[in-house]
């Protein structure tokens, strides 16, 4: 037969070899019940006390009266015979076995007992237990929690109660640090602290950390990842910035930890750091090498990641020198868009020497000398003046079409005519052979030949040629030894008439003749 050593806590040593000498054996006497078990068995007691049936009880020690002692919740005495001893400094809730018979004094039983062993409380038992075969194993510190969950509701023993919690608590934060890299394990945790009733604020962090693991991991799909926190996280799309430089650094050295600790308010503006963490990158790297769509790049990060304005102006700061930098190869389309953007990101000083710039490449590219080539310049210049209205523009535009009227005035009269026309519209008239603004006609005195021509009138100085007033009514001719004198008469509708007197020597063509005075005269 085995002797089976009782677990000794609080007593002596004298108490010791009294106990040992006292260890029986529960093969001989059948099963150890608990008192929750004897208990339960009530219906058996009658049965049990007259064929003095040999129990084994193990129960709680609440005091004891005279030389006899009470098991908590047991409701009767238990009696040691002689020969048995109960130590005198056993403390209530310590476990006790003990092995007699039960017997019965009218409604009342009783349990005359041979044997006792004594044991520690159940809470010093639970804790040895885990030490001794679960102190790394979450899943068996469960089994032990629940074992003596059942033990603690029997008892109502708060102390045992709140061991079993921290028990589980302890398994639960073991799980959770096995499974700290892998956010599937956590997330699985996170499913099962749902179902046992973990406090929300604890399911929610681990859900967190989930996510953040998951985003850390070289393999992770981080598309994935993102849909997860935007799902998962409320806040996520909020401009819900830090609460200061402080909270912000603290996170960024270990999110899970701050995470852990902080409100419900701090989190949902952790939910929005997180997801600009992780969505920033990905927003970056569809920047191309030579940054041509950063301007898109840029309207994607000021639609989702406003805050992020640091790697919005080092974005646009790259795009623009890349512009700048290619001036010479935009068309006319992206020297818009450039000076758009210059204007846009605070830069627009640099559009004048980027236009500077383009306006060269254009020369050098398209004027040959040729017709076709400055008239192409001078659309050029047009362009840029319209866009940015820079006199300069203007000058220059108009300077190349007069050297293609030039050009062309002979060998092809309507260009040069239609060339003519857009210079007038900038305020240039061809007058005695050069080109006038506007303000240089109108200070012209009201005889000067080219002048009256271009307004259709007759001034004395006039060659015959040169009057555009249609065929006259009457010719009067007048000729002397040297000169031959015209008088050209045009009839009004009204009452007046207008003479023009020419002169030509008697060699000269017609055509020659000079106008020596114009008059009106009434007609009678």
């Amino acid at each position: 037969m085995t002797n089976h050593k009782p677990i000794i806590s609080a007593i002596n040593r004298t108490s010791l070899i009294v106990v040992c000498a006292l260890v029986f054996s529960t093969s001989a006497m059948g099963q150890t019940l608990s008192v929750r078990e004897f208990v339960a068995q009530k219906i058996k007691w009658a049965e049990w006390s007259l064929k003095r049936k040999a129990v084994s009880i193990s129960g709680r020690y609440e005091g004891r009266l005279s030389k006899q002692f009470r098991f908590s919740r047991l409701p009767m005495l238990i009696t040691p015979q002689r020969t048995t001893v109960l130590p005198n400094n056993l403390k209530a809730g310590q476990r006790v076995t003990v092995s007699g018979v039960l017997h019965r004094s009218g409604s009342r039983y009783g349990l005359e007992v041979t044997r006792i062993a004594i044991g520690s409380t159940d809470t010093e038992r639970m804790i040895r237990k885990v030490d001794r075969a679960a102190s790394d194993n979450p899943e068996a510190m469960y089994e032990i929690a629940d074992e003596y969950a059942e033990i603690a509701e029997f008892y109502e023993d708060k102390e045992l109660t709140f061991n079993i919690t921290k028990l589980r608590e302890k398994a639960f934060g073991l799980q959770r640090d096995q499974n700290k890299n892998d956010p599937a394990g956590l997330l699985r945790l996170a499913v099962q602290a749902e179902k046992t009733g973990v406090p929300t604020a604890v399911v929610e962090a681990i859900r967190f950390q989930s996510l953040v693991v998951a985003a850390n991991l070289p393999e992770s799909d981080m598309e994935k990842v993102l849909v997860d926190m935007r799902q998962q996280l409320k806040g996520w799309d909020r401009n819900n910035a830090m609460l200061d430089a402080g909270a912000e650094e603290r996170f960024l050295q270990n999110p899970v930890a701050e995470y852990e600790t902080a409100d419900k308010i701090s989190r949902q503006r952790m939910h929005r750091r997180v997801y600009r963490i992780y969505r920033l990158p990905q927003i970056i790297d569809q920047l191309q090498p030579d940054a041509a769509n950063g301007i898109e790049v840029v309207r994607l990060l000021e639609r989702e990641l406003p805050e992020e304005t640091v790697a919005l102006e080092k974005i646009k700061t790259e795009f623009v020198d890349a512009r700048l930098a290619a001036v010479s190869r935009l068309n006319r389309s992206q020297l818009e868009e450039l000076g758009a953007t210059l204007r846009e990101f605070g830069r627009q000083p640099e559009m004048k020497q980027a236009i500077k710039q383009w306006l060269k490449v254009q020369e050098e590219r398209q004027d040959n000398g040729e017709l076709d080539g400055i008239l192409y310049v001078a659309d050029v210049y047009q362009f840029v003046f319209e866009r940015w209205k820079d006199p300069a523009h203007r000058l220059a535009e108009d300077e190349r079409l007069k050297t293609a009227w030039f050009l062309c005035k002979d060998a092809a009269p309507q260009e040069a005519k239609r060339i003519l026309q857009r210079l007038e519209r900038h305020g240039w008239t061809r007058l005695s052979g050069k080109w006038m603004t506007v303000g240089e006609v109108n200070d012209l005195p009201p005889d000067d030949v080219e002048l009256a021509r271009r307004e259709g009138r007759v001034v004395p100085g006039m060659k015959a040629h040169q009057i555009t007033s249609g065929v006259p009514t009457r010719r009067i001719r007048i000729i002397s030894s040297r000169y031959v004198e015209e008088i050209w008469v045009y009839e009004e509708a009204g009452s007046t008439a207008i003479t023009i007197h020419l002169q030509r020597d008697r060699h000269s063509s017609s055509d020659m003749a000079t106008v020596t005075q114009v008059s009106t005269v009434a007609n009678r």
